[in-house]
């Protein structure tokens, strides 16, 4: 999994260190299954905002790669872009109830429409 977190974001062996004690999680999500068709969704989704995946994950951590990408990933990345929503107004969101996480893009649909 380290190889292949490494390889994907492009993240050198020390900042790849800090990341796994950040989140030591990482190691024991499912890498078919989670890891990586999130990482997959997120670089391409943030790319389109001009910001790179790992540069993301050191800033906000990569629980963003850990969650169910069918059950919770997926569903809600689909949601945020039918609503117009930029993948950096959602970083933060994925991992909030299913209410707060209506609210939340509730909010940045308005702001998305707004501007």
């Amino acid at each position: 999994k380290l190889g292949h977190l490494q390889s994907e974001l492009g993240m050198m062996v020390e900042r790849l260190r800090e990341t796994v004690l950040k989140d030591p999680i990482l190691l024991g999500v499912g890498l078919e299954k989670s890891l990586r068709p999130n990482i997959v969704l997120w670089r391409e989704w943030l790319a389109a905002e001009g910001l790179q995946l790992d540069e993301v994950v050191a800033k906000s951590g990569a629980w963003i790669l850990t969650a169910s990408y069918e059950n919770r990933t997926k569903p809600r990345s689909d949601e945020a872009k039918r609503r117009g929503v930029k993948a950096s107004a959602m970083v933060g969101a994925m991992g909030l109830t299913d209410a707060a996480f209506d609210a939340r893009l509730a909010r940045a649909a308005a702001n998305a429409e707004a501007s």
